[in-house]
């Protein structure tokens, strides 16, 4: 069956380390449910469905041994902050109102230029830790400046439960549109818009929803959005994007042609061409996509589904490689007077093959 988009982690993760001294690097990542509360306040959430959007803060740190790409994961929760991710604070937030008001702390405690939420919305079988820790590690990889959000749904964490995370993506679309509804509504100034895997078709679902109701009255705040490997049928893709029309700025598609995971699901899906597997970049490119081509960039995971854990290293070369043609990636602030964001030298030494097709202009 399909692999899945994490490794397992679930019960425990949530277990606070409440050391007076942490050498670690902390990022508080606000998410936005709907997934079922966990009966262990440890776990936080469960991957059952939830009918209703519920939030709550995490504040994560990243230890000073990190490894771009990677999660340092402890053999036994809370782990130690000077060797593992471990989590400093975790809470629900009892509304919609706490959710918003938190959002608007974190951005007050920034530069105005700063004031920004990037939102990742998680792939297949993936865990509410899963998705929380990869977040804050892609937030500290890239030195990203803005606030990072969470939007989780009810994935199994099962990889027999495919269809199960489908029908998932499916229920939490009106949850999706709400909270895009209410992140338009902070005085953030830009928002990005991410998604892994059929976190895509979740998103893509969403937009066009927003689309068609009026609900997300004004959509400037909404700068890109980037949907990295995604587990889309082409063809609905196709759909989805004829309704929601050519957008202002085009949407960013992360692809690799050796994505195993991607491969069975076209298996299963009737032999349909997934979006993240396609080949021919020119006709996504037509329908308002820049398409970014990471196949021959190295692969962390065997099933070669989660490059963009490592956005960290080829972000800033991607960035530049659309500067070079004329084509701007809209509030992605990078911090680069620290370790985290390497320079490009490296990478183009590395002789990393990313290959980018642009819409006609």
């Amino acid at each position: 069956m399909i692999s899945g988009c994490a490794n397992r982690y679930s019960t425990d993760a949530f277990l606070e380390n409440n050391e007076v001294q942490n050498p670690g690097t902390e990022h508080t990542i606000l998410v936005a449910s709907a997934r079922a509360l966990a009966e262990d306040p440890a776990t936080l959430y469960k991957g059952e469905r939830s009918d209703y959007v519920s939030h709550a803060a995490v504040t994560l740190s990243v230890p000073p041994n990190h490894k771009s790409g990677e999660i340092e994961w402890p053999e036994q929760f809370p782990g130690d902050p000077k060797r593992h991710f471990t989590v400093r604070n975790a809470t629900y937030l009892d509304s919609k109102a706490a959710f918003k008001n938190a959002i608007e702390t974190e951005l007050s405690q920034r530069p105005p230029e700063q004031r920004n939420l990037f939102v990742f919305i998680h792939g297949y079988n993936t865990s509410f830790a899963e998705a929380t820790y990869r977040l804050a590690q892609l937030a500290h990889d890239t030195g990203y400046t803005g606030v990072p959000v969470l939007v989780t749904w009810g994935s199994s964490g099962n990889t027999l439960e495919y269809l199960f995370d489908i029908n998932s993506t499916m229920i939490a679309r009106d949850g999706l549109v709400e909270t895009l509804t209410a992140l338009n509504e902070t005085s953030a100034r830009e928002i990005i818009l991410m998604s892994h895997s059929m976190g895509s078709l979740l998103l893509m679902e969403g937009i066009r929803q927003a689309h068609l109701e009026g609900g997300v009255k004004d959509t400037r705040k909404f700068t890109q959005v980037i949907i990295a490997a995604p587990d889309i049928d082409v063809d609905l893709f196709k759909a989805q994007m004829r309704r929601i029309g050519k957008p202002d700025r085009p949407f960013i598609i992360l692809v690799s042609r050796d994505d195993v995971a991607l491969r069975l699901s076209r298996k299963i899906s009737g032999g349909v061409s997934r979006v993240g597997a396609y080949e021919n970049d020119k006709e996504l490119s037509e329908l308002g996509a820049i398409v970014v081509d990471v196949t021959e960039l190295s692969a962390r995971d065997p099933a070669r589904h989660g490059r963009y854990a490592d956005a960290g290293d080829f972000a800033p070369l991607v960035r530049e490689m659309l500067k070079d043609r004329g084509i701007e990636m809209a509030g992605l602030q990078f911090d680069s007077s620290n370790d985290r964001s390497r320079p490009l030298e490296p990478l183009i030494d590395r002789g990393l093959g990313i290959v980018i097709t642009s819409p006609d202009r």
